[in-house]
């Protein structure tokens, strides 16, 4: 998972990188990478978060006060960054009680580190997570015919 933080109200895309699959708003967001565990409510004015889904990552984009931005990436299998060799492996949706429909990507970590575990779970409660997760769906089985 790559984290940048910055100024800018745009997310900062790579070369040759193409959004397909904008969405606009993100209601709630959790991260678990055991033993770290995080969550993130958006509440609107204070928090807004978004998610791009281009053709090399999962970009989850959040603004804080619309100040600050953080940017979340989960990148498909060889299609990241220079050092950054997390991949996605998983993906599905499902609902939860509380929050409402979720969508759910899993990525692996070849490299160790004290701090998390090499498997991170991103949870992302979206209005309709189908043709996100089916959009993701694709483009990893793209990726692994390719290789």
């Amino acid at each position: 998972m790559g984290v940048r933080y910055s100024l800018s109200l745009f997310p900062s895309f790579v070369h040759d990188e193409q959004v397909l699959v904008p969405v606009k708003r993100v209601w709630f967001a959790s991260f678990k990478s055991l033993p770290s565990y995080r969550v993130t409510p958006c509440v609107p004015v204070l928090c807004d978060c978004g998610l791009c889904i281009t053709n090399r990552r999962v970009l989850l984009v959040g603004h804080v006060l619309r100040c600050f931005a953080t940017e979340v990436s989960q990148w498909f299998g060889g299609r990241g960054e220079r050092g950054d060799d997390e991949a996605i492996t998983e993906v599905r949706m499902g609902r939860n009680r509380v929050w409402g429909a979720y969508l759910e990507t899993v990525s692996e970590d070849p490299r160790k580190r004290w701090y998390r575990s090499a498997r991170l779970r991103m949870r992302l409660y979206v209005t309709d997570p189908e043709p996100v997760c089916q959009a993701i769906a694709e483009i990893m089985a793209a990726r692994s015919q390719e290789s």
